[in-house]
């Protein structure tokens, strides 16, 4: 039997389904954390019972009320979210100490930014073709190399130890005799492979992780993606006080963020390049709250030019922002981050930023990789439509539930592709956190919020507000 007081609603049950879908949402994150390699099927279904969670916040029918909280709860968050600053600065602090003492990082996307930095620094372009940059790629692909006449100009029991070598010294003679360039008529495969092994991501995290590398040598990589990681929970809980959540309620969502097993583990410690797109994403939704169109469309294209994926889904906010400022903005901007390296090299860039997604052999973590080929390219086409059906209605503003609505697009694009790597779960988790808001706590959908904003700018009237006053202690 529902208790009377969660069945009539009100404060107590607003707060009570607020930490219980933050609470499930947790839940649903660390059961990702814990089965990660291997468990490709069964990370796909806790995939699938997350859409089923997401869906059902769609489904909530009671009016939303703010969550401001008593003097009391706003303090003890106040302290909660101290402590939780510190231990995030601690975090930083180790890691940055490793990276100086050891000179190298875990995972790869942190890796590459640094060796992708370092050969900015001797005058090379880490997107060119005949770059080498991706040592895993190297060894994966390198079979594929072979078949196509680009293999290694070397004995087969000596190429780890030369690109051991490489890795210490990035040497260019080196780099050749490893990977030689396609032959005059090479086929389109050898052309390929030789253009597929330099820079993944987008270049705002290697001329950032450039910048700093002089005087933070490896440390520039950790310390880079942390800041930009506390950035991003600065950001998604100003994002929720712009929108009317509460204060106590901002706080609350913050802190859970700040508790996930994932954020901080792989953007700090191992220093994943998801953190960019995320923190210039959400800060472009919080310009378009404010009606800043400039910084609109600035942070999209830091968004894009960090990293594709999940940088491009945050273009739809341009659509639905109805800005012709913001639309020029990051057009400029978008041209003077990505057009030099187009420029320089554009089958290397393209090839390395925007294709490799579609060249990746699916990981042991995805569903794909035990699949049959057949059933892996029926469900990516069966997830076509969805995908475009979301996109449309949030591009368009006929999303009733804008979060939940790229919630959703991420999970189905996660879902359908090569891998499920534990770093691309913050790409949804972020955006539910939202929706759980949007959902419980916002007086106005974010949609609404966007309509309004739009709406006054073409009527010059001032910004509506959106905060009401606090209730009382």
């Amino acid at each position: 039997m529902i208790p009377r007081w969660l069945a009539n609603g009100g404060p107590a049950a607003a707060w009570t389904r607020y930490l219980g879908s933050l609470a499930v949402l947790s839940a649903g994150v660390w059961l990702l954390a814990t089965f990660y390699w291997d468990f490709g099927v069964l990370r796909l279904a806790l995939l699938a019972a997350l859409v089923l969670f997401v869906l059902a916040l769609r489904r909530w029918r009671r009016p939303p009320q703010p969550l401001h909280g008593g003097t009391l709860l706003r303090v003890a968050l106040a302290f909660l979210l101290l402590g939780l600053g510190l231990s995030e600065a601690r975090t930083l602090r180790q890691a940055t100490h490793a990276a100086l003492a050891t000179g190298r990082l875990r995972l790869d996307e942190g890796r590459t930014t640094l060796r992708a930095a370092q050969l900015l620094w001797r005058g090379e372009n880490p997107y060119a073709t005949g770059a080498l940059v991706d040592d895993t790629a190297f060894l994966a692909r390198l079979p594929l190399r072979q078949a196509a006449g680009v293999g290694p100009a070397l004995p087969a029991a000596q190429v780890e130890a030369t690109l051991d070598r490489y890795l210490g010294s990035l040497d260019a003679t080196t780099r050749r005799a490893l990977l030689p360039a396609a032959p005059p008529g090479a086929d389109a495969t050898a052309r390929r492979e030789v253009a597929v092994l330099g820079y993944k991501y987008g270049p705002v995290p290697l001329l950032l992780t450039a910048a700093l590398w002089p005087a933070a040598g490896a440390a520039a990589v950790p310390l880079s993606n942390g800041l930009a990681c506390l950035g991003l929970f600065a950001v998604l809980g100003a994002i929720l006080l712009e929108a009317g959540a509460g204060t106590a309620a901002a706080g609350v969502a913050v802190a859970a963020l700040m508790l996930d097993p994932l954020d901080s583990y792989y953007f700090v410690q191992w220093t994943a390049t998801d953190v960019w797109p995320l923190l210039f994403g959400f800060l472009a939704l919080l310009c378009a709250l404010r009606r800043w169109h400039a910084g609109l469309g600035i942070a999209l294209a830091l968004a894009l030019a960090s990293k594709i994926l999940p940088g491009a889904l945050f273009l739809l906010l341009l659509p639905a922002a109805r800005s012709w400022r913001a639309a020029a903005w990051a057009a400029a901007s978008a041209a003077v981050l990505l057009l030099p390296w187009l420029v320089l090299d554009a089958r290397g860039f393209l090839h390395d930023v925007v294709l490799w997604g579609t060249l990746m052999a699916p990981a042991s973590n995805s569903w794909a990789f035990s699949a049959p080929p057949g059933l892996v390219l029926a469900v990516r086409a069966a997830l076509l439509l969805p995908l475009g059906w979301l996109a449309w209605r949030i591009a368009w503003r006929r999303e009733p539930q804008m979060a939940s609505g790229f919630a959703l697009l991420a999970m189905l694009l996660i879902a359908g592709g090569a891998a499920m790597h534990n770093n691309y779960v913050p790409w949804f988790s972020t955006w539910i956190v939202l929706a759980i808001a949007e959902a419980v706590c916002l007086p106005r959908p974010l949609r609404d919020l966007l309509a309004g904003t739009a709406a006054a700018a073409v009527a010059g009237k001032p910004r509506p507000a959106r905060r009401p006053a606090p209730a009382a202690s």
